[in-house]
C-alpha cells in the first residue's frame, strides 16, 4: 500500500539516521542464514581476522588533511548526530587545527591530534584512502581484536559564564564531586587543570552536583564561556 515499505513497515515508523534517530545497525552482531534452514548459520569469510559485514571502526583522517586537499576535497563533515557536545567540540577543533596547519604549509601538532583518543571511539581507520592492500582485504575497516568503544576522559560540565575572581557558572553534564581533579579545555586548545575547587548551588556550598545542575565553581583559575570540563577516567 502507499506509504509502506516491503514487509508492511510504514515510512513514518522507520528510524532515520538523517533525522537523528539512527538505530545503530553498524554495532549489531550479524550472522548469515538461509531462509529455509532456520538456525543454521553459515560462515562469512572476509579475511584472516574473521567476519565484518559493516564497518566496525571509526574513520580518522585528521593526520592526512594535506593529501585530501591535494585530491580536491574542499569540505569536511564532522559526525555529530547522537554525539555529545564534548565529542563534537573536540573533534571539530582537531580538524580545524589540522586544516589551518595544512593551509599554512606546516604539520599538525601531534599532541592536538591525540585529542581524538580522548573522545569515545572505536579503533580508528583511514578507510580505503591510502593503502591498496587494505582496499583488497578490507582489513582497514574490520575489527581485528575488538570493536568496543574506548575513551580516556568523561565529559562533566560546560562553562556558561566567567563571573570573575576565579569563579564561573557551570552546567553539570555528569556528576561532579569535590576533591576530583578536573581539566578544562577551550576552543583554542588551552588546557586548565582544576584542583581544590569549591561548588555553590543557590549560594550554598555542596560537595557534589548532579547532571543538569547549574552551579558556581570557585577554582582560582579563569574559565571562559564555552570551555568544556572533563575528568580523566584514569583518576577514577
Amino acid at each position: 500500500r502507499p506509504g509502506e515499505k516491503p514487509g508492511g513497515m510504514r515510512r513514518d515508523k522507520i528510524r532515520s539516521a538523517n533525522l537523528g534517530d539512527c538505530a545503530q545497525p553498524c554495532r549489531w552482531n550479524y550472522v548469515l542464514m538461509e531462509p529455509t534452514r532456520e538456525h543454521h548459520y553459515l560462515p562469512i569469510e572476509e579475511n584472516r581476522h574473521g567476519s565484518t559485514i559493516l564497518s566496525s571502526r571509526d574513520l580518522n583522517l585528521s593526520g592526512h588533511i594535506p593529501a585530501l586537499l591535494r585530491a580536491g576535497i574542499s569540505g569536511f563533515k564532522i559526525e555529530g548526530r547522537m554525539k555529545s557536545i564534548y565529542y563534537v567540540a573536540n573533534t571539530a577543533r582537531v580538524y580545524r587545527h589540522s586544516l589551518d596547519r595544512a593551509l599554512a604549509g606546516t604539520p599538525p601538532d601531534p599532541a592536538i591530534l591525540a585529542e581524538l583518543d580522548t573522545v569515545s571511539h572505536r579503533p580508528y581507520t583511514t578507510g580505503f584512502y591510502f593503502n591498496e592492500n587494505e582496499y583488497r582485504t578490507g582489513e582497514s575497516v574490520s575489527a581485528t581484536e575488538t570493536s568496543d568503544y574506548t575513551r580516556k576522559y568523561k565529559f562533566v560540565g560546560t562553562v556558561l559564564e566567567n563571573i570573575g575572581g576565579g569563579r564561573a557558572i557551570v552546567r553539570a553534564q555528569n556528576q561532579i564531586r569535590s576533591g576530583e581533579v578536573l581539566d578544562a579545555i577551550s576552543p583554542r586548545f588551552a588546557h586548565t587543570e582544576i584542583r581544590g575547587f569549591g561548588m555553590l548551588v543557590k549560594g550554598k556550598s555542596v560537595d557534589m552536583v548532579q547532571p543538569n545542575t547549574e552551579f558556581t565553581i570557585e577554582c582560582g583559575v579563569e574559565l571562559n564561556g564555552m570551555d568544556l570540563i572533563r575528568r580523566s577516567l584514569s583518576d577514577i
